[in-house]
């Protein structure tokens, strides 16, 4: 990669506790990429 070019990638699970879960809350999760290019 050249050094002016950032890349990052990102996973995450939510998992929620159970006054969340009384109210109809429900685990959730996604998954993010970001590229970044500077000059």
């Amino acid at each position: 990669m050249a050094t002016n070019l950032v890349a990052s990638v990102e996973a995450v699970h939510f998992r929620v506790g159970d006054s969340i879960r009384e109210l109809g809350g429900s685990n959730s999760g996604y998954v993010g990429l970001e590229l970044k290019y500077g000059w």
